[in-house]
């Protein structure tokens, strides 16, 4: 049983309430300390806006809606906050600039992050880095707090359920819209691949430090294939030319991150 954190207003203990009901199994933390808090923004090198301080004491990290990155007692890596920016800030391209916190991936390589360089009260927005764009990308604003980032993914979760039941009853008629892009590679088992089966189904499978395994669209091709592809495999320097083929030539040109 989580311990709960105390004295949390209403807004908050609604989102608390929900997410304890809906939440798979095993896919909530049970919370962090203020000292451990405190421990992660020292490492971080910033100040973490109130209502993900409120989602760490009462959580921790998660697996649902999405997968978001906190302080993981016992746990792989993977959903360590400050795990992830080291790795988002030294061994990918682009390189996470310092003042934004990493704390939820899309599953294609890009991150929902924290912009700590700007602030309104006790809150700043979240953006959304796009590891397909340069290091100096002014990445685009998606919410002004994280509390109304999660409010979202839960409402999109809840939709997403709707969709898959209507789905449900009207098998069989055609789909209308662009064709999904086909399926390419998959990961096998084992260090070099998926070590962990995904936590809930929907979710991604995760390799040995805990991450997810991230989708790749081969060559930035719409029509795919998709293929399953470990982080540093997809966008660490040695790695990211090779499958980048356009972002790389954009990236020279505007001499920024080079990826020989």
């Amino acid at each position: 049983m989580r311990e709960r954190a105390a004295q949390v207003p209403d807004r908050l203990q609604r989102l608390t309430d929900r997410l304890d009901e809906e939440a798979p199994e095993n896919c909530l933390g049970n919370g962090a300390t203020v000292d451990e808090i405190h421990a992660v923004e020292r490492e971080l090198g910033v100040r973490l806006p109130e209502s993900y301080c409120w989602f760490l004491r009462e959580f921790g990290f998660t697996f649902w809606p999405e997968f978001i990155y906190g302080i993981a007692h016992g746990k792989s890596p993977g959903m360590r906050v400050t795990w992830q920016a080291a790795v988002e800030r030294a061994r990918v391209t682009p390189p996470l600039p310092r003042h934004l916190v990493p704390f939820s991936p899309d599953g294609w390589g890009n991150h929902y992050c924290l912009d700590t360089a700007r602030w309104n009260g006790p809150e700043c927005p979240v953006v959304f880095w796009d590891h397909e764009q340069s290091e100096n990308q002014a990445p685009e604003t998606t919410h002004g707090s994280f509390l109304e980032w999660l409010e979202d993914a839960l409402e999109e979760s809840g939709d997403e359920e709707e969709g898959a039941a209507d789905e449900d009853a009207v098998e069989g008629e055609p789909e209308v819209g662009a064709p999904e892009p086909r399926p390419g590679r998959q990961l096998p088992p084992g260090p070099r691949g998926i070590c962990y089966r995904p936590p809930h189904p929907g979710a991604p499978p995760l390799d040995r430090d805990g991450s997810p395994v991230e989708l790749h669209l081969r060559n930035q091709n719409p029509a795919g294939p998709v293929d399953e592809i470990l982080r540093l495999d997809h966008r660490g320097t040695a790695k990211y030319a090779r499958n980048h083929p356009k972002s790389s030539r954009k990236l020279d040109a505007k001499g920024s991150a080079n990826d020989s």
